[in-house]
């Protein structure tokens, strides 16, 4: 039986909440100074860390199928681009470089991609072969994609709909339509 208690207050926490895949860590951003922070605690309360201090905002906490990396999204460049660090917090990089904003990563089941929304006047989805390094857009007028457990697929929502498409081909179909605002898609495990 699992007891359930208060870990952090309300007003510690903003946005969702990120597992570690085997279930023993929380990631998760707080605006608890003058801008928005990564941190990670355990999954009974204890041992909370704050993993980044940037004077910038850090956001959306992803964690790497392995447990080992963090991604996020910071504005530190002046626009939100994608982040990635060890899930001690040490050897911050940088993974994007464009003049859109790039939010909400997503990483691949097998490790090997990130995926994330790119804001420039419209919405995308884009995603990072973190092997090659190269980035490519596969979708338009799309945000808030989340890998399949096949790491090929993509869901994504349009706003109205919830859109599956297949990141090799581009090829993409309409899922969910017509249930008004749809938002954060997320697959089962």
């Amino acid at each position: 039986r699992m007891a359930v208690r208060r870990a952090v207050s309300d007003q510690f926490l903003k946005g969702r909440l990120a597992w570690s895949p085997d279930g023993t860590r929380i990631a998760f951003t707080s605006h608890q100074n003058a801008t928005e922070d990564v941190y990670v605690m355990g999954a009974d309360g204890t041992r909370l860390r704050r993993l980044t201090r940037d004077p910038a905002n850090d956001d959306s906490p992803a964690w790497s199928p392995d447990g080992k990396h963090i991604v996020f999204c910071s504005d530190r460049g002046g626009n939100w681009d994608i982040y990635v660090m060890a899930a001690d917090g040490s050897g911050q990089r940088r993974l994007t470089r464009g003049p859109a904003d790039e939010r909400e990563p997503s990483w691949s089941p097998d490790g090997n991609k990130i995926a994330f929304t790119v804001r420039q006047g419209s919405f995308s989805i884009a995603f990072t072969d973190l092997h090659s390094g190269s980035t490519r857009i596969v979708a338009s007028g799309g945000e808030d994609a989340t890998w399949g457990p096949d790491s090929r697929h993509l869901l994504y929502s349009t706003g109205s709909s919830l859109v599956l498409i297949d990141a090799q081909n581009g090829r993409s179909f309409p899922v969910v339509t017509g249930l008004g605002k749809v938002t954060e898609p997320s697959w089962s495990h």
